[in-house]
């Protein structure tokens, strides 16, 4: 008989947001040994300001704030042994991921935790553009404008602070180490499936599972005609924000990220 004992997960997917954490979520679930509810719960970011939207899609409706709350999201687990959720929220600037990672570690001990991050240039259109079709920014809104204003929107819906992957995963590789797996969106889209099996490697769930659709990789949304594309001087406008970050990234994780740089920024766009 499955047990309905309440119970805690023993594995996170903490963000980036717009970093295909769906893709991964949905690919997961379809595992025999695994269980996510389909909705975030963000139960460790709950004091973020409620909105429907970017950069968090449905995760920004009222959530519980108790521990059996939390657990009552997950009991249709029944006796799966490994058991998680996903929220995008819980890596973003506007939470702390300071205060977050500190709160995740104090309540679930021996947590494993997987992290997505992508271009940040990629993931900041990626927001812009679900912004404006979710109506929080106007159509129209010109994306350079708004970052060189700055404001309150642009905070609010975490649009540079979300790219800022180092400022962001230290806490967590301080906390918990070679428990945080971070998963880059380029190997995801360039292999799937080694992706995969990376991913079913660190929570230690049997291996040579294959998902229906596991190679169909897609995004949330796309910008739908909303918002124009990207030309080589706007994302080398852009990417200026991030270089040192990527930077530190780079020295964070070891990695080579030099194929998130798109050139030198020879002219403003806006001058252009």
């Amino acid at each position: 008989m499955a047990s309905t004992t309440l119970r805690d997960p023993n594995f996170l997917i903490i963000g980036a947001a717009r970093c295909a954490n769906g893709w991964l979520r949905y690919n997961l679930s379809q595992h025999p040994e695994v269980f996510l509810p389909a909705v975030p719960l963000d139960y460790f970011a709950s004091g973020v300001p409620p909105f429907d939207g970017p950069p968090f899609g449905d995760a920004r409706r009222r959530v519980g704030t108790s521990r059996r709350w939390y657990r009552l999201q997950l009991i249709d687990a029944e006796d799966r042994p490994l058991v998680g959720e996903a929220s995008a929220g819980y890596l973003a600037q506007v939470n702390r991921p300071g205060s977050v990672a500190a709160a995740i570690d104090a309540a679930l001990p021996g947590v494993k935790l997987i992290a997505l991050v992508r271009s940040p240039v990629e993931r900041l259109y990626s927001a812009f553009a679900r912004a404006v079709q979710t109506g929080h920014l106007p159509v129209g809104t010109d994306l350079v404008e708004l970052i060189e204003a700055g404001g309150p929107a642009v905070e609010r819906l975490d649009l540079i602070g979300g790219g800022d992957y180092a400022l962001s995963l230290h806490p967590y590789l301080t906390r918990f180490g070679e428990r945080l797996l971070v998963v880059r969106v380029d190997d995801l889209l360039a292999d799937p499936a080694a992706t995969y099996d990376a991913v079913l490697a660190h929570l230690g769930a049997t291996p040579g599972f294959r998902p229906d659709g596991l190679e169909r990789v897609r995004f949330a949304s796309r910008a739908n005609g909303l918002v124009p594309p990207l030309d080589v001087a706007t994302r080398r406008h852009l990417y200026r924000r991030y270089r040192r970050g990527v930077e530190d990234l780079e020295a964070l994780l070891g990695w080579d990220l030099s194929a998130w740089d798109p050139g030198p920024d020879l002219v403003s766009p806006a001058s252009s």
